[in-house]
């Protein structure tokens, strides 16, 4: 019941916080959005990752960090009521780089992301031995979130700057940022 009170907590800080920044800056918002990302499935990554390896370290803490996976639907349905938040930002956009499809594409990664860290979630705490084939699966996906929520989110506020390594630098952190708010 106490991790429950917990997250319900979070929620509602976290949802304060985008109220709060939603009509003032943007950028803050998007920001928001994506740290919310980013400590949501890096915490589920990080025990996804350790259940690969067969470590035994997390352990004391696995049940805090799984707890996180419900913050990612929380994401998932933020996504989408941001959309008056996303201006053009790019000198040409073209389909891939379109408001609509931006938040469709983003909304349903997040979405896949969810059931696979749900199922993982389940599968892990039995110690079942389909936990390692959905930690695969999240895995994937998650890299691919956060790709694209460095892409989409955070590299847009700063056009026309690119890199190639800045949604990996967003995976890495988010697996920090998953582990620091399970402390």
């Amino acid at each position: 019941m106490k991790n429950r009170m917990e997250m319900a907590v979070m929620i509602i800080l976290t949802a304060m916080v985008f109220l709060l920044f939603s009509n003032d800056s943007h950028g803050s918002f998007i920001i928001a959005l994506s740290f919310l990302i980013a400590v949501s499935q890096g915490a589920i990554a990080l025990v996804a990752t350790v259940d690969i390896a067969g470590g035994k370290w997390t352990y004391p803490i696995k049940k805090r960090l799984l707890a996180f996976y419900p913050m990612i639907f929380m994401a998932c349905v933020l996504f989408p009521l941001m959309w008056q938040h996303f201006s053009p930002g790019y000198a040409a956009p073209n389909v891939w780089l379109n408001k609509e499809f931006l938040v469709v594409r983003n909304t349903l990664v997040l979405f896949v992301s969810f059931m696979l860290a749900r199922k993982f979630a389940v599968e892990s705490l039995k110690e079942s031995p389909a936990k390692n084939v959905y930690a695969v699966l999240y895995l994937i996906v998650f890299m691919l979130s956060q790709t694209m929520t460095a892409i989409d989110l955070v590299m847009r506020l700063e056009y026309p700057w690119v890199s190639t390594l800045f949604g990996g630098y967003f995976a890495v952190e988010a697996v920090y940022a998953g582990l620091a708010a399970a402390g």
